[in-house]
């Protein structure tokens, strides 16, 4: 993509959605700068690694010069038992708003091609991106009921579904 045409983009997205995101890379590259010439707010998201978060304070720093307001952190990949929130904070001078933990699902869901918060609305991870966005919005965000499992067919001995379990 190119980052000189968001600008044009962000316009027409603006006049439809009440919430425009845009995902950059951290750093100073020309990818991460110029966005941030054209948001109202930025979010920090890094994994807890010293070299990520390294990288996002350049980036909190670049959003400073340009006057942008840093809404908070978030941070991903993470194990939320092991991450001090408190030397985040310290490091990138913004609040963490939401740890999302290092999970199976939610590559698993990525591999789907669906969202997280409907392949495993009930996950840990999913609870902390609806936390994040009700952290960002003001507003709040229910899950989605996963549906009830059903009862398991029962067979006879011959394996042939029996007349109270229809087959599916």
């Amino acid at each position: 993509a190119d980052p000189e045409a968001l600008e044009s983009i962000l316009g027409g997205l603006r006049d439809r959605y009440e919430y425009v995101i845009v995902d950059t890379g951290a750093g100073l590259s020309n990818d991460t700068v110029v966005p941030l010439t054209h948001v109202d707010e930025a979010l920090l998201v890094s994994t807890p690694t010293r070299d990520a978060l390294g990288d996002t304070d350049k980036t909190r720093q670049v959003a400073d010069r340009l006057g942008v307001t840093v809404a908070g952190a978030v941070l991903t990949r993470a194990d939320p038992s092991a991450v001090s929130a408190d030397a985040v904070v310290e490091l990138l001078d913004a609040a963490v708003l939401s740890t999302i933990p290092d999970a199976a699902v939610v590559a698993e869901a990525g591999e789907a091609g669906e969202p997280l918060t409907t392949f495993a609305p009930g996950s840990e991870a999913a609870a902390a991106f609806r936390s994040l966005a009700a952290a960002l919005t003001g507003e709040s965000v229910e899950s989605e009921a996963a549906p009830e499992p059903s009862e398991p067919p029962t067979a006879d001995e011959s394996g042939q579904p029996t007349e109270e379990s229809p087959e599916k």
